[in-house]
């Protein structure tokens, strides 16, 4: 009796990252939809890929930003935490500025709404309305939830202590102070 195993097998080694497969992924794009647009890149073609292979290689770069998003919800530690070391310090800053980065259509829908369960139960509403991925919505909302329970008893200024806990620039360190200024005074 003979067997044949046929599997697919990935080792991951997250010294590169495909910055716009990372930005696919963070917009909450499926695989479908990312296969769908790189279907449309000069390089599937140049390197005859086949569709499934194609969706294995979206597949294989989505596990892989998984597997990372751990470290970018604590980017204090995914800076220094030597798991992270084959990524360059200006990857890792590139990481965490794109997981953390907000979309304005979606901010706009939060004024008026504070950052509570009942609000966070309304995101697929507002993914349809501003025609966003609800994966997309729903990380973006968690982090402006962490954002501001972390924050919220330090001592010192907002966008201070926002850049200095999740090291992010100037101005979406701004943007993010904003957004929990108005949603923690919100009266309705």
């Amino acid at each position: 009796m003979q067997f044949c195993c046929l599997a697919d097998v990935t080792i991951t080694s997250p010294s590169f990252v495909d910055m716009q497969m990372f930005d696919f992924w963070v917009h909450g794009k499926t695989v479908s939809q990312a296969c769908s647009i790189l279907a449309q890149s000069p390089s599937v073609e140049e390197f005859r890929m086949t569709n499934d292979m194609l969706a294995a290689h979206v597949r294989d770069h989505f596990a892989q930003f998984t597997l990372l998003e751990m470290g970018l919800r604590h980017p204090d530690s995914f800076m220094q935490d030597c798991a992270y070391h084959q990524l360059t310090p200006e990857t890792r800053k590139q990481l965490i500025h794109m997981y953390y980065s907000l979309d304005e259509s979606f901010l706009r829908e939060l004024v008026g709404r504070r950052l509570s369960n009942k609000s966070r139960r309304e995101i697929a509403d507002i993914a349809e309305k501003c025609e966003l991925q609800l994966r997309s919505c729903k990380r973006q909302f968690d982090n402006l939830s962490c954002v501001a329970r972390r924050t919220e008893d330090l001592p010192g200024r907002l966008i201070d202590n926002i850049k200095n806990c999740f090291l992010l620039p100037e101005r979406l360190a701004e943007c993010y102070a904003a957004v929990i200024f108005i949603t923690s005074n919100s009266t309705y």
